[in-house]
């Protein structure tokens, strides 16, 4: 210990054993929150916490703490709402993010909702929509989700049907909602998944080959390419396709070939009628 050691408080004492007994008497919450922040031995770090009862000061320690567990103890110790929202938007790690977000889950579901509409950090997003117990917490999270890797984990981590339908309410990528629709356990979010298809080609898998009725009749609405659905109307294994594919084509060079090809005789008839109801227009 050198002459200037002398002078110091003893808080600023080279010992970390001595600085701890020193600060275990402070009362300044300025003082023990810088104290909290700066001092480089974490066990020193922590005592200040322990010591510390002022909400603002705490939120402090969280923000700018040089030792990740200073953060997160401190903010443990936050009960104040409209603190635990502004750290929830600082730059601050994500651990100790979310350990803003677990204290601030202690609250009401309404408060919670309110703080997870305000997460930009989707992977933070995404830790709440697959482990909260709220089903309306959980909605509110996926609906701050787009990244469609993120989607994809929540609906193939969740057990909901109802939080996996709306993370498939969100995806974009075709190929991955056509697999989605092929094969999920739940018809409700395989359903969805059809509906939010696009690819012509896709669809028309779907509609001609899936086992799921509701996913069939999505699929064959949704589609509108005439030559798929003359394809389907010629040679679905599935009459009702048939039918509704025959029904959306009004094209009369199609009908004629549906009528020439078609492997049920009475799609073949109906279609030649159809035409000849055309034709007298």
């Amino acid at each position: 210990m050198g002459i200037k050691d002398i002078f110091k408080p003893k808080w600023q004492h080279p010992e970390p054993d001595t600085r701890k007994k020193a600060i275990a008497k402070l009362e300044d919450s300025q003082l023990l929150a810088n104290i909290a922040k700066k001092d480089v031995n974490p066990s020193v770090c922590e005592i200040a916490v322990t010591k510390l009862f002022d909400e603002g000061a705490l939120a402090d320690v969280a923000k700018y703490a040089n030792h990740e567990k200073i953060a997160i103890q401190a903010i443990k110790k936050i009960t104040n709402l409209d603190l635990l929202k502004t750290l929830m938007h600082s730059d601050i790690s994500k651990p100790v993010r979310e350990t803003v977000w677990r204290q601030t889950a202690r609250f009401d579901t309404n408060t919670r909702e309110t703080a997870v509409e305000k997460i930009g950090d989707e992977e933070l997003l995404l830790d709440i929509a697959i482990h909260d117990k709220d089903y309306n917490v959980c909605l509110t999270a996926i609906s701050n989700i787009n990244n469609q890797t993120l989607l994809l984990e929540i609906i193939n981590n969740t057990e909901n049907p109802d939080i996996r339908w709306k993370a498939v309410e969100k995806l974009e990528d075709q190929v991955t909602l056509a697999t989605l629709a092929k094969s999920d356990r739940d018809e409700s979010v395989r359903v969805e998944a059809t509906e939010n298809l696009s690819d012509k080609t896709l669809l028309h898998e779907l509609a001609g080959d899936n086992n799921s009725v509701k996913v069939r009749n999505v699929a064959i609405e949704q589609l509108d390419d005439p030559e798929l659905l003359k394809n389907l109307a010629i040679s679905s294994k599935f009459g009702h396709i048939s039918w509704r594919a025959l029904e959306k084509i009004t094209d009369k060079q199609l009908l004629k070939e549906i009528e020439e090809k078609a492997e049920n005789q009475d799609i073949s008839n109906a279609a030649k009628d159809k035409f000849v109801e055309i034709n007298k227009k």
